[in-house]
């Protein structure tokens, strides 16, 4: 995720040789913490401090995954295409979700939420906003002025952020974000004035997406993909502490502060800024890698969809149902070890993630990370291996 602590030592970026077959503290520089800990070895070769704070930072991206995609959200706001945003409130703490596809490189809107103290520039709604520490490219700690209407006084909160790359494993980068009273105690002079908030357990995910798919970049001899189109979800946990938060407020954070927010993105991502270019060309060890990771993902995953559909004799499989709204088809190869998910639809698939229903034998992130998060407009495939007596059952809604 966005290190501190025990891992400081060994997430700081530097200049290295390309290494061929990187060392787990190597795939930890760069965010990878899942594929380090999965090297032979790694586990007893960490220190143990380190390891403890790597399993960490894992099981709270996966408790910040499964806020997104397995609570009941109920009803969304706004119109799918755009911005859609969900809340609930569990006593004094709200909890707000976003999710929006954007016509722009990963790294773009990365740089838009890992430059934090540049946020001022563009949103009223975040006065201030600093950076206090930066363990290493991949973590800060940061803090914020939130404008409030009258008859509220504006609040202030920190946290530290932390950012792993999980494109091997689960297809997207996340990002992870909460208060804590180490990231309390570095509140800065010019934010002391205001009543606090907190930030409970927070976190985004963008998934890399290519137009190039939409225009047929999946047949055999087209050029390579690049990810130029990338899906975010956005989850933060507000505790505005001593504030009683009426209705009208969180109404008018659903609809009129996060729309603003969300067309401001898209604005900024449309042309990006000096200030945003100079933040990418210093950074020269992480905007470029995160470009590069982004486009080797969805190459690999254009040719596996260009691999998987093909019957064993090499020819096309025509079998698959591309009229009607949607179709899904479960093809058993091998006596069911794989499973092959295929659909297609008449206009692609909607640039937000698709609803699945899907046995317990087989968990919903592996199912979705194919087909649910696939460009509009192509053929998406996603293989899993499951036991030979166990059943998936997979349904597609539009």
């Amino acid at each position: 995720c966005w290190g501190s602590g025990a891992l400081r030592l060994v997430v700081m970026f530097s200049a290295r040789r390309a290494n061929p077959q990187p060392s787990a503290e190597e795939l930890i520089d760069r965010g990878r913490l899942v594929d380090a800990l999965a090297l032979p070895g790694a586990r007893k070769s960490l220190p143990p401090d380190v390891l403890r704070e790597v399993e960490a930072r894992i099981a709270q991206g996966n408790k910040i995954t499964a806020k997104m995609d397995d609570y009941n959200w109920g009803k969304a706001k706004g119109r799918e295409g755009a911005m859609q945003i969900w809340h609930y409130a569990e006593g004094k703490v709200h909890v707000f979700k976003a999710h929006a596809a954007f016509d722009a490189p990963p790294a773009q809107l990365l740089a838009v939420l890992r430059e934090w103290d540049l946020i001022p520039r563009w949103n009223p709604y975040v006065p201030q906003a600093v950076i206090t520490a930066e363990p290493s490219l991949m973590s800060l700690t940061g803090g914020l002025e939130m404008y409030l209407p009258a008859p509220f006084s504006n609040r202030a909160g920190m946290f530290h952020a932390e950012g792993m790359d999980l494109l091997d494993t689960h297809g997207y980068f996340l990002g992870t974000f909460q208060s804590s009273e180490e990231a309390m105690r570095q509140l800065p002079d010019s934010l002391r004035k205001f009543d606090l908030l907190y930030f409970g357990e927070s976190g985004f995910r963008i998934t890399p997406l290519t137009s190039g798919a939409a225009a047929g970049a999946f047949a055999e001899g087209a050029e390579i993909l690049v990810s130029d189109r990338c899906d975010c979800v956005f989850v933060v946990s507000l505790d505005p502490g001593s504030l009683w938060v009426p209705d009208w407020l969180v109404n008018l954070i659903l609809g009129v502060i996060a729309p603003f927010i969300y067309k401001e993105v898209v604005a900024i991502l449309a042309r990006i800024s000096d200030e945003y270019k100079a933040r990418m060309e210093y950074r020269a060890e992480l905007y470029p890698l995160l470009e590069k990771r982004s486009n080797a993902h969805v190459e690999k995953a254009g040719s596996a969809a260009l691999a998987a559909n093909r019957t064993p004799d090499g020819g096309a499989d025509a079998s698959i149902n591309s009229g009607g709204s949607a179709a899904a088809r479960i093809q058993e190869q091998e006596g069911g070890v794989v499973q092959a998910f295929q659909a297609v639809t008449n206009g692609g698939l909607p640039h937000r993630r698709s609803h699945w229903a899907v046995d317990a034998h087989v968990a919903p992130a592996a199912c979705c990370v194919g087909l649910a998060r696939a460009p509009c407009g192509v053929t998406a495939v996603i293989s899993v291996a499951v036991g030979e007596a166990e059943r998936v059952r997979v349904a597609l809604f539009d």
